[in-house]
């Protein structure tokens, strides 16, 4: 689907209130503006809200209905990954960034959030090659 002018106006004002971290705002514009629009930064972005509100169990739930529009996104990939790090869901955060890294083996981001779930779960040797990877990128 293809994104009109008014919508990418109103989507980066979204993005420059998520920069401002006024969390809130975004949710409640962003979840008015995807009710009518199916496009994946929509939801990307409610999830991102609800992390910076450390609300992880609700930002995954937007991750996931991003990631049903864009199953191929890295970005969505590894902010799920992130938020299932700060629910201490490791082995799934592994999955996440794993397809991630199927899609770009260079995504310095991936290598650095693989090498925390890694860590997480005591295999020391994953964790320091995937950050070795993340420095090397």
């Amino acid at each position: 689907m293809s994104v009109n002018n008014e919508l990418e106006k109103k989507i980066i004002n979204l993005i420059d209130i998520f920069n401002n971290q006024s969390f809130d705002e975004v949710i409640k514009q962003a979840t008015k503006l995807y009710k009518f629009n199916n496009i994946s930064i929509l939801p990307n972005l409610i999830g991102a809200s609800y992390a910076g509100k450390k609300e992880h169990k609700k930002a995954i739930i937007f991750y996931k209905k991003a990631l049903q529009i864009d199953h191929q996104n890295i970005e969505i990939l590894n902010n799920l990954g992130k938020s299932q790090i700060n629910l201490k869901l490791y082995t799934k955060a592994l999955k996440s960034f794993n397809v991630s890294l199927g899609l770009d083996k260079n995504n310095h981001d991936t290598h650095f959030n693989l090498g925390i779930a890694y860590f997480e779960l005591g295999k020391f040797d994953e964790s320091i090659r995937h950050y070795f990877c993340a420095i090397k990128l």
